[in-house]
């Protein structure tokens, strides 16, 4: 027993945090979560107003379920503990989570075109940002259809590896250029936008010291071997 004492590692199984708080019941809760909120808004504001209520919300939800899958890896490397183990291990439901979350932030923007088509024109993005959201969104369900221990044996762990390496870090950089463009067309830097980009800052700090620190242990192997 090396970091953990016995009653550490008895903190790191499933029994411990209890059937919703792991696995598909864990990713069931957070998408129960998403959809009542979405239907508490949506009742509130039967409108326009709600819809964009709906858009703007799920959309918020899924940077932080797709930030915590993300940055799963790293912290655990950085901080072994119990919650990070926990983490780390949950990371595929929190990726599924995410996916649910930003399928109900695209109906609500597909309603809320259908409902104010006029309105719709005046914040729509580009037609080449919209490719590239399309992109984002292939990428996510392509993600979640290989998110099985099957796929990783079909596709073979080097090939599903990069996949959903470059899948996360492309929708990385979508969140991060849709923040952006936000703030262009805005007389001043909001709030909201500030602090989602700190997130998303920070994220990919936590990959990147990380990755370094794995170097280091693979390299101080190597040598005592």
């Amino acid at each position: 027993m090396d970091v953990y004492s016995l009653e550490a590692v008895d903190m790191t199984t499933p029994s411990y945090y209890g059937k919703w708080q792991e696995g598909w019941y864990l990713c069931a809760s957070l998408t129960a979560v998403v959809l009542v909120v979405a239907l508490a808004i949506w009742g509130a504001q039967p409108d326009v107003t709600g819809v964009r209520g709906v858009a703007i919300f799920s959309a918020r939800y899924a940077l932080v379920l797709f930030c915590t899958a993300f940055a799963a890896s790293a912290v655990q490397t950085l901080w072994p503990a119990p919650l990070t183990h926990w983490l780390k291990r949950n990371r595929r439901y929190l990726g599924v989570a995410f996916a649910f979350a930003h399928t109900v932030h695209m109906a609500a923007v597909v309603a809320f075109a259908i409902a104010a088509p006029a309105l719709f024109d005046t914040v729509k993005p580009s037609f080449a940002f919209s490719i590239l959201g399309a992109i984002g969104y292939l990428f996510m369900y392509v993600m979640v259809a290989t998110s099985f221990d099957q796929a990783v044996t079909w596709m073979g762990r080097p090939a599903w590896q990069l996949l959903h390496r470059m899948g996360s870090y492309y929708l990385w950089s979508m969140f991060v250029s849709a923040f952006v463009i936000y703030t262009l067309h805005r007389p001043t830097v909001e709030l909201h936008v500030v602090l989602c980009m700190s997130v998303l800052l920070i994220v990919i700090g936590l990959r990147s010291v990380a990755w370094v620190r794995r170097s280091q242990l693979k390299l101080q192997s190597t040598a005592a071997r």
